[in-house]
């Protein structure tokens, strides 16, 4: 009888090391998936502040606005607690995080995550 349950231990214990780069990875795509989600919230509060104003922030007032004037209550920052990076060029709107590391460029969980939309 011990001897199986030192043999049944053994493959319990092998079966949870081959799990944990499975739980780093879900991981990984969770964090991504989180960003994605604030990025659309910002957006949505974006739209219905343009709806209230006429207009979107400019970029010098940036998504802090949004918190001020109470349009968002949920977290203008990415899943990691930076800030979003709001961009205006003309017609063109971005929303930008830097990935886990915050630095520009990066692949797997470093990747720069945009949001790019068009309004006239």
């Amino acid at each position: 009888m011990p001897k199986l349950i030192i043999i049944l231990s053994f493959f319990v214990i092998i079966i949870y090391l081959l799990s944990i780069p499975k739980i780093e990875t879900i991981s990984s795509e969770a964090q991504q998936a989180i960003t994605n989600l604030n990025a659309q919230n910002n957006f949505q509060a974006l739209k219905m502040y343009k709806l209230k104003h006429g207009n979107f922030p400019t970029q010098i007032e940036g998504l802090n606005v949004l918190e001020i004037e109470k349009v968002i209550t949920n977290s203008i920052t990415d899943f990691w607690g930076r800030p979003f990076i709001y961009t205006v060029s003309g017609n063109q709107y971005s929303i930008i995080s830097f990935g886990a590391d915050g630095q520009r460029g990066g692949s797997n969980l470093n990747k720069d995550l945009s949001f790019i939309w068009y309004y006239d």
